[in-house]
């Protein structure tokens, strides 16, 4: 892929993000490039594809616990919390094969006991989320099972950035793919299951984008507002 525009670096990740995140992108941005170099990923569509996902998923550039929402958590009224707990992360607990919630078709993710849900709730650059991504990608990384007995180890910065790129290698083919075929959706899909963040994930790949092949004078503006 010929490029014409600006030179990869982290200009070009700080015009990714809101100003509000680029004090986190001055500390972290060398762990995500030493942990995306580690797992292969130097093509520049997944390099895009991996800071748009922090983007999609983290907004600041910070390694984050997954909030509370529709998606992880069921609303139990008072009056019937005596049939079901209400707590945060309900609708992860005991998810441990592809299965229906809600007449909605949900994944898998190896949660076998109460309590999983809230344990192994998204974490990271990447939300990784589920007792099985949790070992499998903290074997990825050379973790072993650590993740499992210390699933907080999630959100180091190192930790979290070895475990984005874990993913994107895990994911690459498709992702790569989609891109090619100028399916950005599908690129989201790919990494997130869903198009949760996508208006961000889309606004931040197109700066990268547009960036990496526009000389910097034909862009006075840049930067992400958002």
């Amino acid at each position: 892929m010929e490029i014409t525009g600006w030179k990869w670096g982290i200009d070009i990740v700080l015009s990714m993000f809101p100003a509000r995140a680029h004090a986190n992108i001055v500390r972290y941005f060398h762990h995500v490039e030493s942990a995306l170099a580690k797992f292969g990923i130097t093509d520049q569509d997944l390099r895009l594809v991996a800071y748009a996902t922090i983007r999609a998923e983290t907004a600041n550039f910070a390694p984050v616990l997954e909030g509370e929402s529709r998606f992880n958590t069921l609303k139990i009224p008072l009056e019937l919390t005596r049939y079901g707990e209400e707590h945060k992360y309900n609708l992860y607990e005991l998810r441990n094969k592809t299965t229906f919630v809600l007449g909605r078709k949900v994944s898998g993710l190896g949660n076998e006991q109460m309590g999983d849900g809230k344990k192994f709730m998204g974490r990271g650059f990447v939300q990784l989320t589920g007792r099985a991504n949790y070992l499998k990608y903290g074997q990825k990384i050379g973790l072993g099972s650590q993740l499992l007995e210390a699933p907080e180890k999630a959100n180091d910065p190192i930790v979290a950035a070895e475990l984005l790129a874990a993913y994107i290698q895990d994911h690459r083919h498709r992702i790569s793919k989609a891109v090619k075929r100028g399916d950005l959706r599908s690129a989201r899909s790919a990494v997130n299951g869903g198009l949760n963040g996508w208006a961000e994930f889309e606004q931040a790949y197109q700066i990268g984008f547009n960036l990496m092949r526009t000389d910097a004078k034909d862009l006075p503006n840049t930067r992400s507002t958002a």
